[in-house]
């Protein structure tokens, strides 16, 4: 190379020093020199610097160098200064550069699965030229599949476009030769090795790098990265580049990318499962519900479905049963699934593992095990005792497992081996929770877990919220007390969590373990113990409609309590045996058990099981119409649940309460209560009680005619129901959406809901239910105009009823008989029935139904061409107080037909007109008809009138 005279002349016009030249650069003096000395040539980046700081185009200050083509081949190598180092660097290639050490995509696995979002996200950060260089961290745990998102990344055509002059990689692990690195980086930038001032020094190397790529749009990914420090000697790019790392330790994402650290999860199921299907079809294919299973046994994690995958492939290539049977119940233990590894080529091994290792998931997560000290080590297994992820561990109960103290969770945690799960929660993922589970040796764990966890079922009895948090650990703990014949804390356990398992309606779990304890505490002659566990499982039964079952082991139940002379276990199971004869329609005898639990519930003075005895009693005087007595015994309940300031119990009461008055016909007031009692209710998500409630606001909301809001209530309830599966409130649902279809006139969806009703409510033996699924089916029948097969349906429900001698189901049999009657022109029978319906409805006080039959009533005068008698009626209907809109709406039709009859064509219309506009707002069965007859009168003389 010449000496650079224009170079110099320029800085000489201005009498600058070199130093001057190089302070404003950045550099030192001795590189100015060796540019005019024509020693060495500067890199774009000075070029740049120095045309702006004289004032000149490269050309004018001797910054063009000449062609390789006019250059001796001696002279073909330019020479590039930097911060006062030397080093001979090739002229720029023109092409890209891409590292030849980027793994390459998998033939086999193809593209990556649940992993669009995710890629597109990193994109964009990875594009994002706004700030300067972009740093991107991944981080996640071992075998989460952050190096096949780098893979799949770096292979991205539009990620390449985006870093036109190219991509380096750099695969780091837990030892790391960084300088190997750093040289391989800089042959592909032509920075000539012999000319560093010290070619083992990666500081040397990072400086050269750093100028070679100045201006440059590279992208570098640095994998797997064990310490900060290797990453920190790696980021070495200029301000137009990008660096995406991957880690599986927390902290150093955070400390090299910041904000822009991407957290990557597992797969979701439906996924993982596409993954195994791409692995192994023949397999997810015909074992569908066994590949799911393997899906969630490995937590989505994608090298463990790839290992399983390709295990699986192998087996199931001929499609032989029995060869894919043994490989799924191989891979069903977590000692095997952990071990199932592969081979990888020398030039496609793991990072993390040495040359010679295959891939397993052992192999991965031993690496980092391997790095703990021993508290930690010791801790990882103790964790594994707990329910693998999505459960999570309060950290109070993970130190009292351990037995150790807060910094082992820290060192767990800044391992990437514990996940944080919210404040002072934590999580194992499920392959790290089998890794370590498999080491553990240490016995006491289980004791400690269990001790804990029986302990919190005992302080926490009724605090639902916090029970929920760790509901799968304290199931965990009460099997762990059984298979370990821990005896005295399974029992423990089992009465404590008795109240959460009603509460949250999980009664299929409440039976396996009332009934285990059952037998244990009989065997260990623990007899207060077998009474409660009997009383529960009747609890149960009674829930699911099994009253027979219900009464036997309430019967069994109280013999013990008498024999230990345990007078609050006496009334409680006495209180349970009257609500179980009440549900069975048998009212006297609820009351005479009722009774005699008071007797006893005096002598202990428990307060809340006194209102439950009362509220008993309300109700069982109250369906025998006394309502005075009835709501004597509810409001004095309700006095005393307030008293207690107990949320679950004044739930109780007032649901029951609101029933009542419901019951009795003030539709306001119960709707009151029984929003009251849904508050109270929801507050503590007592399932089981919430579907009663909303059932209940359902029937009192059809009552008052709103049937599109009651059918959104029973819908509701239904499915609450049937998640619960809390058969004997189900088969009043079904009944009641079956009784709104059929007010609705859609009969059709009416009739699944009834004939499903009515089989569940025989099968469990629901006498009041049976009837009420009767009448529905009778008056489905009649608007259908099938008035034999109605008649039959009604006579039945109308027996049952008389059985049970409950007069409100009596009422709407007969109701249902004298609408039949009406229908088949037998206007005695007609009149039969509705005499006696009457004489019952004024005597028990129930509003609504007496309309009914007033309605009736009026239609069959009516009939019989007697419009004033009928009128009569009709206006009774409408001074009958908390009636409704929908009964004032049918008085209003019965009037204008009645009117109609008399000739009065105006009031005919004026009241038609507005019923038939209420019949068509609430989808009412009387909408079409109402229309139909307004259409076939005579038109009113005003009408007339209009037409002239």
């Amino acid at each position: 190379m010449k000496p650079n005279q224009r170079l110099r002349r320029e800085r000489e016009l201005r009498g600058w020093s070199q130093s001057r030249v190089a302070q404003e650069l950045g550099t030192d003096p001795a590189t100015v020199s060796r540019w005019e000395r024509g020693l060495s040539f500067p890199y774009p980046f000075f070029r740049e610097r120095l045309c702006e700081l004289f004032g000149k185009n490269a050309e004018e200050l001797g910054l063009v160098q000449e062609t390789p083509a006019t250059l001796p081949v001696e002279e073909s190598l330019a020479l590039l200064a930097f911060d006062g180092e030397l080093s001979p660097v090739l002229p720029i290639p023109p092409d890209p550069i891409l590292d030849p050490t980027i793994p390459l995509l998998s033939a086999i696995d193809g593209e990556l699965i649940g992993r669009d979002d995710l890629l597109q996200s990193i994109r964009d950060q990875l594009s994002d030229a706004t700030r300067g260089p972009a740093f991107v961290a991944l981080n996640g745990l071992p075998g989460v599949g952050k190096t096949s998102l780098a893979v799949a990344l770096v292979h991205d055509p539009s990620l390449q476009q985006t870093f036109s002059d190219g991509i380096l990689w750099a695969g780091l692990g837990p030892h790391p030769e960084v300088l190997e690195h750093l040289s391989r980086w800089g042959t592909f930038l032509h920075v000539d090795e012999a000319s560093l001032p010290n070619k083992e020094s990666c500081e040397s190397w990072a400086q050269a790098i750093r100028f070679a790529i100045g201006q440059r749009r590279i992208l570098i990914v640095i994998d797997d990265v064990w310490q900060v420090e290797d990453a920190l000697s790696c980021q070495i790019g200029g301000p137009n580049c990008a660096f995406l790392l991957t880690t599986r330790f927390p902290h150093i994402a955070l400390h090299f990318a910041a904000g822009n650290t991407t957290p990557v999860h597992e797969l979701a199921e439906n996924d993982g499962l596409a993954l195994l299907a791409r692995l192994a079809p023949y397999v997810v294919q015909d074992e569908t519900e066994s590949a799911l299973a393997l899906v969630r046994s490995v937590g989505g994690l994608p090298l463990a479905l790839t290992l399983i995958g390709k295990y699986l492939r192998i087996h199931s290539y001929g499609r032989q049963p029995r060869r894919i049977n043994a490989a799924l119940t191989r891979l069903r233990d977590a000692r095997e699934r952990l071990q199932i590894s592969e081979p990888r080529s020398l030039i496609d091994r793991h990072t993390s593992l040495t040359p010679e290792s295959r891939v397993s998931l052992q192999a991965i997560i031993e690496v980092s095990d391997a790095l703990l000290d021993l508290p930690a080590r010791t801790g990882l297994r103790a964790l594994s005792v707990f329910p693998a992820k999505p459960n999570s561990f309060s950290e109070e109960a993970a130190l009292a497992v351990m037995a150790l103290s807060q910094e082992v969770l820290d060192t767990l945690s800044d391992a990437g081996l514990l996940e944080s799960n919210g404040p002072n929660r934590y999580t194992l993922h499920q392959t790290i929770a089998d890794y370590a589970r498999v080491l553990l040796e240490d016995s006491e764990v289980y004791t400690r877990f269990v001790q804990y966890f029986i302990s919190y079922l005992e302080e926490h009895t009724q605090d639902y919220s916090l029970l929920d948090q760790e509901s799968r650990n304290t199931h965990i703990a009460l099997e762990l007390a059984h298979t370990r014949q821990m005896h005295d804390a399974f029992l423990r356990g089992v009465k404590a969590s008795s109240p959460y398992l009603f509460v949250r309606g999980r009664y299929s779990e409440a039976e396996k373990y009332f009934s285990t304890a059952l037998e244990l505490a009989l065997s260990l002659q623990r007899l207060s113990d077998a009474t409660v566990f009997l009383r529960d499982l009747g609890r149960i039964a009674h829930t699911r409609g099994n009253y027979l079952q219900a009464e036997t082991y309430y019967q069994r139940g109280l013999q013990l309590a008498h024999q230990q002379q345990d007078e609050l276990a006496i009334s409680r199971l006495l209180t349970h045996l009257g609500t179980i004869m009440h549900r069975r329609g048998l009212f006297s005898e609820a009351i005479a058990y009722f009774e005699d639990g008071m007797l006893h519930t005096r002598h202990t003075g428990d307060q809340e099981q006194l209102s439950y005895i009362l509220l008993g009693l309300a109700q069982s005087h109250g369906s025998l119409d006394h309502y005075k007595q009835a709501e004597e015994y509810a409001w004095e309940s309700l006095e005393i649940a307030h008293s207690l300031g107990n949320g679950e119990h004044l739930a109780d009461v007032l649901h029951r309460l609101g029933t009542l008055i419901y019951e009795r016909g003030d539709y306001e007031q119960a709707l009151g209560l029984l929003f009251e009692s849904l508050n109270q209710a929801s507050l503590i998500a007592h399932r089981e009680k919430i579907c009663h409630i909303l059932n209940n606001i359902g029937c009192v909301l059809g009552e008052l005619g709103d049937f599109p809001q009651s059918e959104r209530y029973f819908q509701e309830a239904q499915e609450l129901a049937q998640q619960i599966n809390a058969q004997e409130i189900l088969c009043n649902i079904l009944g009641n959406l079956g009784y709104v279809a059929n007010e609705c006139g859609e009969y059709e969806k009416a009739e699944p809901f009834l004939r499903e009703g009515l089989a569940l409510a025989s099968k469990i033996g629901h006498s009041v239910s049976i009837c009420e699924c009767l009448e529905s089916l009778g008056t489905l029948a009649r608007n259908r105009r099938d008035y034999t097969q109605a008649e039959k349906y009604y006579q039945e429900g109308l027996v049952r009823a008389r059985m049970m001698n409950n007069k409100r189901v009596i009422i709407n049999m007969l109701t249902g008989l004298s609408a039949t009657m009406i229908a088949c022109i037998r206007y005695t029978d007609a009149e039969g029935y509705l005499e006696e319906g009457l004489a019952l409805a004024r005597d028990i006080h129930r509003p609504r139904q007496l309309c009914n039959l007033l309605y009736e009533y009026g239609k069959l005068e009516d009939c019989r061409q007697q419009p004033q008698r009928a009128r009569v009626y009709f206006q009774e209907m409408l001074t009958t107080p908390s009636i409704g809109e929908e009964v004032m709406a049918r008085a209003r039709y019965g009037l204008a037909r009645t009117a109609a009859l008399e000739g009065d064509y105006t009031t005919a219309h004026q009241l038609g007109n507005t019923s038939a506009t209420f019949f068509a707002q609430q989808h009412h069965r009387l909408s079409k008809e109402a229309r139909l007859w307004l259409d076939s009168l005579p038109l009113s003389q005003e009408e007339k009138a209009s037409e002239y």
